[in-house]
Parts: C-alpha cells; structure tokens; sequence
C-alpha cells in the first residue's frame, strides 16, 4: 500500500528541477530566472518556505500568492495557528495568511497578491487576469501548489497560457512507508495491484465532510510542518486521479474542460484502485461551495 501511495504521490506532485537553484533552471529550461514564481494558497504550509527560498535565491523577476477562500483555507488556518500563533489568520484569505507568515518570519513579501479566487480553475483565470492588468511579463513561470493538486494546477495553467514555459515545484515531497493493507495476491513485483484498467471507476466521496477510516500501518518518512493526516492525504490524492482522468466525468477537454489533456499512466490508475479499495479512504468531492 505504501507503493500504491507512493506512485499517487509523484504523478500529482511533479517538481521539474530537483532544487530551486538557476544552474538547474538553465540546464532543465534555458533560462536563468522565471519572469514570476507563484504560490497557490491550497498548499500546507511549507509552501510558503518554497516561495521564501525562491525570493531570496532570486529565481523570479515577480513573486505572487493566489488564493482567497476554498476548500483548504480552514485547515490552513487552524494549522497556522497551531505552528505560528503569531501569524494573523482570523477572517483572512490564504494569500494574505502567506503573505503574513513571510513578513513575521522571513522579513520578506511577495509583490502581488490575489484573494478573490476559490478554486484550482480561477486561481489560474484571476491569476492571469491580475498578471494582465498589472502588466506582469509571464512568459516563464515557477508554480508552487500542494503536492497533492500540483499536476492540475500546471494543466490549468496549460490550458489558458498554452505558451508559457511552466516550471513544476511542488511545495513538497513525501514518501509513505508501512505494511501492505491489501491481500499479497493483489501485489507483484513492482509492488501495486495488477487489474484491468480499460474502465476504471473510481467513486465519488457521498460527501465533502465524509468519516474515513483510520490510515493505521502508513507513516511519512520525515515531518512536514502541517502535512496533511493520512486519511486526508490519500483522500485528496485519490480526488486528483478522478479529475485528471480525461474522461466525462474528468476535468480534461473530454470532460468539463477546466484543464488540458493529461496521459494518466496505467500504473497509477492501479495505484488509485488499490488504495481505494484498502478502505484508508475516498476520493475528495467537490465542494459546491467553491465552485
């Protein structure tokens, strides 16, 4: 099961470069600096050490943080104040939550902020929109998104500045480790379940706030300040799978259309069925209220 989770985990959170450094950013895309490095509010809260080190290495021209209130605005909240009372967060929206926890920690801000925006698909259109109207050069870009939503967010991105280069920079990068939850038969040599993948359902949570088991036997290998528990981790993995499946239900052209085409590998459709099939947890449900 730990492979299952594992495999969800690198497909979702993609980091192109494997440290924010401009010899990396050269080689991997032929530039030194982006023209803006951007913080999406639904990340834990190590996104904002991400943006931190990127403002102080100088790896953008132009640093933002998205994101007004959606599903995680809450958890990031409580968690802020849990890690960093200091840090005002009463009534306020992610970007301005970020913007604080850089000023009362790093001494530093990031230039633009955007609050308006709910959800992964305008995060993207307000985004542009501020980009547009403040005249923000956006040719190059590095996107810093919970790991757990990062693929999308680039694809999101895709679709709406199909021409822009996109660095992925996953605000983080954890491995699940634990004994197997799921029969030995289920498992070969590459360690995740072997089953027909030709029509794959993955259900939809009953509800946003759904009880989920206890994700007993799983642990990450290193803390991460406010990482999500592991019900809820594997339930936004799962949740992302549903979406980027390009099929009706999904969020690609041959769905609702919110993002660009995305190859789901076999391999982690077979990781999503495991993992659901555990019984550790279901997909996240869209919230109508962020819609």
């Amino acid at each position: 099961m730990d492979q299952a989770m594992n495999t969800l985990s690198r497909f979702c959170g993609p980091r192109d470069i494997d440290r924010l450094s401009h010899t990396q950013l050269h080689t991997a895309f032929g530039f030194d600096q982006a023209d803006i490095m951007v913080l999406f509010g639904g990340s834990i809260v190590v996104g904002g050490d991400v943006l931190a080190e990127g403002i102080t290495k100088h790896m953008a021209r132009n640093y933002i943080i998205v994101g007004g209130a959606g599903h995680t605005t809450e958890a990031l909240r409580a968690t802020m104040r849990e890690l960093f009372p200091h840090v005002e967060t009463d009534r306020l929206p992610e970007a301005r939550i970020f913007q604080n926890y850089l000023s009362q920690r790093y001494g530093i801000h990031a230039d633009w902020l955007e609050i308006e925006s709910t959800n992964c698909g305008n995060n993207i259109t307000y985004l542009l929109d501020l980009l547009e109207r403040e005249h923000v050069a956006h040719d190059s870009m590095i996107l810093v998104q919970d790991a757990t939503m990062q693929r999308r967010m680039a694809a999101g991105m895709k679709k709406f500045a199909p021409d822009a280069a996109i660095v992925n920079y996953a605000a983080y990068e954890a491995t699940v480790i634990g004994q197997n939850t799921i029969p030995d038969a289920d498992i070969p040599r590459a360690g995740i379940c072997s089953m027909d993948v030709s029509s794959v359902d993955i259900p939809k949570a009953s509800s946003p706030n759904a009880d989920l088991p206890d994700a007993s036997g799983l642990t990450f290998t290193q803390a991460i300040p406010g990482m999500w528990n592991m019900s809820k981790y594997a339930e936004l993995l799962l949740g992302e799978i549903e979406r980027l499946v390009d099929s009706p239900n999904g969020y690609g052209p041959n769905g609702k259309n919110y993002i660009a085409h995305i190859d789901v590998p076999s391999a982690v459709l077979r990781a999503a069925q495991c993992i659901k099939r555990s019984g550790i947890s279901v997909p996240r449900a869209a919230n109508p209220q962020f819609a």
